[in-house]
């Protein structure tokens, strides 16, 4: 039997790891669920792999199968959702401006302390 879930996500990672004969690449997603904020990492596709873009919002399809011994778990879609919407935080932000100032107008920080 099979059950599909479709679910909105925070893109953490994605890796591929070759098995041990280097005949095959594994590949993982880390995810992060905005409601909980939990977070970890589940099986994918190659494809789910390269479509996914870190440290972004998707809406995920997963698969839970158990007609394999022992049943399987994997994302098998990922589709990015537009910039504006809910961080892992909870609050709606605008992407950051490609002018460098940073969300309020005000300069972006540069990370080194002010003496």
């Amino acid at each position: 039997m099979k059950i599909y879930n479709t679910f909105t996500a925070f893109v953490l990672s994605t890796v591929g790891t070759p098995s041990k004969d280097g005949k095959a690449t594994y590949y993982k997603i880390s995810l992060m669920d905005l409601m909980s904020k939990e977070a970890g990492s589940v099986s994918c596709t190659e494809e789910v792999a390269a479509m996914a873009v870190p440290m972004t919002n998707c809406e995920c399809t997963a698969v839970f199968d158990n007609t394999y011994n022992p049943p399987s778990f994997r994302v098998t879609h990922v589709s990015q959702l537009p910039a504006q919407t809910v961080t892992p935080g909870g609050v709606k932000t605008d992407p950051v401006p490609a002018s460098g100032a940073s969300r309020t107008g005000q300069p972006a920080s540069t990370g080194t302390p002010k003496k």
